[in-house]
């Protein structure tokens, strides 16, 4: 389990833009508050890549993939959560400190996960509702 204030640091020193760049995604200049770019995780000919810089995020208007550096690595390169952290944090060279994770976390963590997944069938069922 890798700790919070790691995950945290790892985000707080990590550059989305250069994440990106480093893929070979050229982006735009920035205009206004973003830059922009064909989404790398569908094929499309306009530019609806959207990356902000400020707050460390992307969202693509057409396919709807959105989150930060560590959702971008997991999604480009198919990790899971800690392998992404882990990619990143040895970019900024932030030693992670793992540590194995106690029952009432791995309960709280599995909890957590049902809920999420459960919000991902909610949500695809009222956009499937509303379209």
């Amino acid at each position: 389990m890798i700790p919070e204030r790691i995950i945290e640091n790892v985000l707080d020193r990590t550059s989305i833009v250069s994440v990106i760049k480093e893929y070979g995604i050229t982006l735009s200049e920035r205009r206004g508050k973003y830059r922009k770019c064909c989404c790398p995780f569908h094929g499309e000919k306009t530019p609806s890549f959207m990356v902000d810089e400020v707050k460390g995020t992307y969202k693509c208007y057409g396919c709807g993939e959105s989150g930060n550096a560590i959702s971008f690595v997991m999604k480009h390169d198919g990790l899971e959560f800690p392998a992404a952290v882990k990619v990143l944090a040895e970019k900024q060279n932030i030693k992670i400190e793992e540590r194995e994770e106690t029952d009432d976390e791995k309960t709280n963590r599995l909890e957590r996960e049902a809920n999420l997944g459960l919000m991902g069938r909610v949500d695809a069922l009222y956009k499937a509702m509303f379209r």
